[in-house]
């Protein structure tokens, strides 16, 4: 196989593996990309057992969306030992008490042809613990903070 024949289908298989946009571009409200340097979202590592685990890193902070619980017990970064819960909450008083960052995204989930908007969150009395997600302005994904990293 030539050279340039070898660039084009490792092109290929980068553009197909990112054409479902699952991570990003977040943008922000004008429409701007937003810097990996204050957000990127990404899938846990097979190394750890975490790939049906969803990361974000958000100004510094790390949070992560675990419905199954394979990160187990998630405590409090304040050392104070409270448990951390993922959740799915509901309701326009739980949205209410949220401050919107003016962070978008729009992808296709694996295996699906709809669309899903997301909006990223923030309560300011639980920022240290909690970062919360709107899926398609309905569904309010609270996402727990986890700082500890993947020991391959």
């Amino acid at each position: 196989m030539g050279r340039l024949t070898a660039v084009a289908l490792a092109a290929l298989f980068v553009l197909t593996s990112c054409a479902d946009g699952r991570y990003g571009p977040w943008v922000r409200e004008d429409g701007s990309v937003i810097e990996s340097s204050l957000l990127i979202e990404y899938q846990g590592f097979r190394d750890c057992d975490q790939l049906d685990v969803t990361f974000m890193q958000f100004y510094g902070y790390q949070y992560a969306r675990d419905p199954g619980m394979i990160l187990g017990d998630v405590t409090a970064p304040d050392g104070s030992g409270r448990v951390l819960e993922y959740d799915v909450l509901f309701g326009e008083e739980v949205l209410a008490t949220l401050e919107s960052q003016g962070f978008t995204h729009s992808a296709r989930p694996i295996g699906s042809n709809d669309w899903v908007d997301r909006e990223i969150f923030l309560d300011p009395a639980s920022r240290e613990d909690y970062l919360y997600v709107v899926v398609d302005n309905e569904a309010i994904e609270r996402w727990v903070r986890y700082e500890e990293q993947c020991e391959r």
